[in-house]
């Protein structure tokens, strides 16, 4: 007998959703100095759908393993050494290591005082007219203790200085520029741009760019032995100040300064204006601060970490800046210099919505950050109820398996012999009981298209047959 089988087949589409983000690392201070205390953040988001997800963390200088997997997502460096450089990494794992991610790595310069020079005017601008003097300046930290021979260029060409003032006594056309310092055994300073005008009256201003939060210095200059009436500052077409002063101030700048100033100043003899006019820039000072949680999954008795995380400008790395925390609006840490906020056993009153403010000293910027919500969790002996969505198909399909492996087995196992129960009958001399019949067969099923292989199987049929004289005949 043959036997014809057939395949039933069906598909799915299967979509694998990003259950965190690929991991970044960051670094507070931006500029490091030996000496400093250092904190790496490793920074990740974990699906909206999954935020109650449990994530480790570690970090690793130049390979190797500096800090064991934890729930916490920083690693602070106190008093850091020269010995501290090298390229960090960090790493971001689910607590049973099912999806692990490393970030980029990040090469991290502890540096003694020898940072990079700086050029500085001491003349206080960058725009000046003919004839008249300049004097630069190439500092670097206070308690350097390289080698003292500095060394200036102009546009990339080696200039005549090997002291840490540069003095230009009467200006050219020529000595317009871009200039820059160094010592032996340190890196060349930025550029600083000087522009050498041959005019009647130019528009100088304090060094662009300009950060958030200082003064924004404007002055309407003129050669001497010529005589001027009142000056006029703009902003665009706007007009911001016309007296009879020379300069303008701006104060507490904020980036709706940055744009193009101009003056205009009118020669009392002939009464012909002249102008000229600058653009300014204002650069942030530090970034928008974002709230960063450690553990991310919390409840009652943990210990919870919030930083405020924000970055200084490279060039205002030395600026002191104050934070603040807030839950549902109301302060919960007075400004300090601290950036973190901690509780060291919460509880379920401290859930809420929690946003951090930073400053300067003065208060001159002010940035807030985004708030976070954070829901406190009862702790709880049981199976963790967020875990059910994952391990319930997992189940399932295990239950399934063993349902179908388990019947696959019964309907191939062989029919055994076995002995039946003698039928109650009426019997005579003869006993009469039950006559089984046993029949053999062997089933054959036909191969799929492009197989020669042949299945097998034998079965046993049994009928019994109950036998009962009704008549008196045999």
């Amino acid at each position: 007998m043959m036997v014809y089988g057939k395949i039933y087949r069906d598909s799915s589409d299967i979509s694998v959703i990003e259950l965190f983000s690929d991991p970044e690392i960051n670094v507070n201070p931006y500029l490091v100095t030996e000496g400093a205390d250092v904190t790496l953040t490793c920074d990740t988001r974990l699906a909206a759908s999954r935020e109650q997800t449990d994530l480790w963390f570690a970090f690793y200088k130049n390979g190797r393993k500096v800090q064991e997997f934890g729930k916490s997502n920083l690693h602070t460096i106190n008093s850091v050494q020269l010995r501290d450089s090298g390229n960090y990494t960090c790493e971001v794992t689910t607590q049973s290591s099912s999806v692990r991610k490393t970030s980029k790595g990040m090469d991290i310069k502890m540096t003694g005082s020898a940072l990079k020079p700086a050029v500085f005017l001491l003349s206080k601008w960058r725009k000046i007219l003919t004839e008249e003097s300049v004097t630069l300046a190439c500092n670097v930290e206070s308690s350097y203790q390289g080698n003292g021979t500095y060394s200036w260029y102009k546009d990339d060409k080696k200039i005549d200085g090997e002291h840490r003032v540069y003095t230009i006594q009467s200006a050219r056309l020529e000595d317009s520029g871009d200039y820059t310092c160094e010592l032996r055994d340190s890196d060349r300073s930025d550029p600083l741009t000087l522009r050498v005008r041959d005019d009647l009256v130019i528009l100088q201003s304090s060094p662009s760019p300009v950060y958030e939060g200082e003064t924004l210095t404007l002055r309407c200059h003129h050669r001497g032995g010529y005589t001027m009436q009142s000056s006029t500052f703009y902003k665009g077409s706007q007009v911001m100040e016309s007296y009879y002063g020379d300069s303008f101030y701006l104060m507490n700048v904020d980036k709706t300064a940055a744009g193009t100033y101009t003056c205009t100043k009118v020669m009392r003899v002939s009464n012909i204006p002249f102008a000229d006019s600058v653009d300014i820039t204002v650069k942030e000072l530090f970034t928008d601060p974002d709230i960063l949680l450690s553990p991310y999954l919390l409840t009652v008795g943990d210990t919870m970490t919030m930083t405020c995380h924000t970055r200084l400008a490279p060039l205002r790395a030395h600026t002191e800046l104050q934070f603040t925390f807030y839950r549902n609006g109301e302060k919960v840490q007075d400004f300090g210099k601290s950036s973190r906020y901690k509780i060291t056993s919460i509880q379920t009153r401290d859930s809420g919505n929690y946003t951090c403010e930073v400053r300067t000293v003065i208060g001159h910027v002010k940035k807030t950050s985004p708030g976070i919500n954070i829901e406190i969790g009862e702790k709880t002996s049981g199976f963790p109820a967020y875990l059910i969505p994952t391990i319930v198909p997992v189940l399932l399909l295990v239950l399934f398996i063993l349902i179908f492996t388990f019947r696959h087995k019964i309907s191939l196992r062989p029919a055994r012999k076995t002995r039946r129960p003698e039928p109650t009958v009426p019997t005579r001399d003869n006993s009469e009981g039950d006559d089984v019949c046993y029949s053999y067969i062997n089933m054959r099923a036909m191969p799929p298209p492009g197989s020669s292989a042949l299945s097998t199987t034998s079965s046993v049929i049994y009928s019994a047959v109950r036998f009962q004289n009704t008549t008196g005949d045999a």
